[in-house]
């Protein structure tokens, strides 16, 4: 009886250490992009769960009609609460959106207190705006901005700060978040 040679089929060390090698090279050169891409979407679902909030404080103002709606930083958190005197004591936390360790948040406008203030009638007390800034790997800056304008109408919108000048237009232009890359 004959026994023939049968090759045995599968791959070489040599080719499993280069398969090995091409992902390692795959993965460093994409860790960065991944990176920038969290703190993107992290920064882009905090900015939309504060105009969120906004809207919940201005709804809040014109279905008790006897109450103002409000929105501040606190520390490390972004809430909204009622209260009776112009957001001075409050009445009930409405919501609250906490901040990721690596993102600041300002508030811009708002005079005098520096809260965003939702009247009855469903009109802001002053305009302003929410700014919030995340510092990325590699030095670049990702800024996000809510903004409530004008004061009769408290159109709450969420803006995205271009940097990037891709389209030939001034740089560091506030822009809608669907239309700047």
């Amino acid at each position: 009886m004959k026994h023939r040679k049968r090759r045995e089929r599968g791959f070489t060390l040599i080719e499993l250490l280069v398969v090995m090698a091409i992902l390692f090279i795959a993965l460093m050169i994409a860790t960065p992009y991944l990176s920038k891409q969290i703190e993107r979407s992290k920064i882009v679902s905090v900015a939309n769960q504060v105009a969120g909030l906004m809207r919940l404080a201005r709804l809040h103002a014109i279905k008790m009609s006897s109450e103002v709606g409000c929105v501040a930083v606190q520390g490390d958190a972004v809430e909204a609460f009622s209260s009776s005197d112009d957001c001075a004591t409050r009445l009930k936390l409405l919501g609250q959106v906490p901040l990721p360790k690596s993102m600041t948040a300002s508030i811009t406008g708002f005079s005098p207190s520096s809260v965003a203030t939702f009247r009855s009638d469903g009109s802001a007390l002053e305009v302003g705006s929410v700014d919030f800034l995340v510092a990325e790997m590699g030095g670049g800056v990702h800024c996000m901005r809510v903004s409530v304008q004008p004061r009769a109408t408290a159109r709450v919108q969420v803006l995205k700060k271009d940097i990037s000048n891709a389209w030939g237009g001034p740089p560091w232009n506030w822009a809608p978040v669907g239309s700047c890359p």
